[in-house]
């Protein structure tokens, strides 16, 4: 028997394909008491709190295998009370394999609980929904002139609207960008706890455009306009978006603390940048100025990197990753 523990709400949708892969069942941890009498083969715990049943039923002997899906976030949170991650440590024994969303996810879960881990971790992707993003294609990729590219630069931003994600930098990039480039756009899109912020901003700065999360044809709509995708993340475990711009063609900038940076570092690793304000806005006006066939060229190459990773290909690894460790 396999079972997928997932929260009450259910599986997180870019993670769905690793229940499917070994054809799990998806469970709410919280109904976790009607397999309490059965032997389980393989046990997925989705995150901090299933992880906590996966333990027990571990520890009873119930389960075979225990793998955890480390979504970074709550590491993160967890090392501020250092009792309780102390307390957690007794029991990590009780997982066989750490399934990391991005290298960003297993550094920060190795430094934290110590490198005695770290032959049990692994690292498989989210899978972002890339067959939805890459029917749309960016301004870039239609681009057949050098005079195309003179028409307003439009830079892009989806995400959760919070410090962590970086959000509070975003009218201070494109305040600096305007200084040089009196053509520049930008689309800021989604909600969080300094949406009010960014509106108050909004209001006096002219072609920054802060929305809410819109319906998916609106995002498309945007995105197929824009040129660039940036994320100045302070920390975001992985950044589903960031894939996703890219499977349109838009170029992503993100900082050395998104996760995507994974998949960011095999379009040009110079699209990584550290956290530095300075740096990413440097970085951005590089772009801005590059040529129409160079600009083109690293558009093409991040949608290939962005559809390299389809559910096929996520299934067949994340299924590799089980079988090797089973034997």
């Amino acid at each position: 028997m396999k079972i997928y523990l997932s929260y009450p709400e259910g599986a997180h949708p870019a993670h769905v394909y690793q229940a499917e892969s070994i054809n799990a069942t998806i469970i709410p941890y919280t109904r976790f008491y009607s397999y309490i009498f059965r032997d389980i083969d393989v046990l997925i715990s989705e995150g901090f709190r299933p992880m906590l049943i996966g333990l027990a039923l571990k520890m009873l002997g119930k389960v075979n295998m225990h793998v955890n899906i480390l979504f970074g976030d709550f590491i993160v949170g967890i090392g501020k009370y250092h009792l309780f991650k102390n307390l957690l440590k007794e029991s990590l024994d009780y997982v066989d394999i750490f399934v990391a969303n991005s290298t960003l996810t297993s550094e920060i879960f190795l430094s934290n609980f110590g490198e005695k881990y770290k032959q049990r971790v692994e690292v498989c992707w989210p899978l972002p929904n890339i067959k939805l993003f890459s029917k749309v294609h960016s301004s870039l990729l239609k681009y057949e002139n050098y005079e195309d590219c003179e028409h307003e630069v439009r830079i892009c931003y989806l995400g959760h609207l919070s410090y962590y994600d970086g959000a509070d930098l975003l009218p201070k990039i494109f305040i600096n960008l305007r200084r040089d480039f009196r053509n520049v756009l930008m689309y800021v899109i989604g909600t969080g706890p300094l949406q009010a912020e960014l509106l108050s901003a909004a209001k006096s700065l002219s072609e920054f455009k802060v929305l809410s999360y819109q319906p998916i044809n609106v995002i498309l709509n945007l995105f197929s306009k824009c040129q660039f995708f940036i994320y100045p993340a302070r920390f975001k475990a992985f950044g589903l978006p960031v894939v996703e711009a890219m499977a349109t063609g838009l170029i992503p900038l993100v900082t050395v603390k998104t996760g995507a940076r994974d998949f960011v570092q095999k379009v040009n690793p110079n699209l990584v940048t550290p956290l530095d304000l300075k740096v990413f806005i440097n970085k951005i006006s590089e772009l801005i100025t590059m040529n129409c066939t160079s600009l083109k060229e690293i558009s093409i190459k991040a949608r290939e990197v962005a559809l390299s990773w389809n559910e096929n290909m996520a299934k067949q690894y994340f299924l590799r990753i089980i079988k090797r460790r089973l034997r």
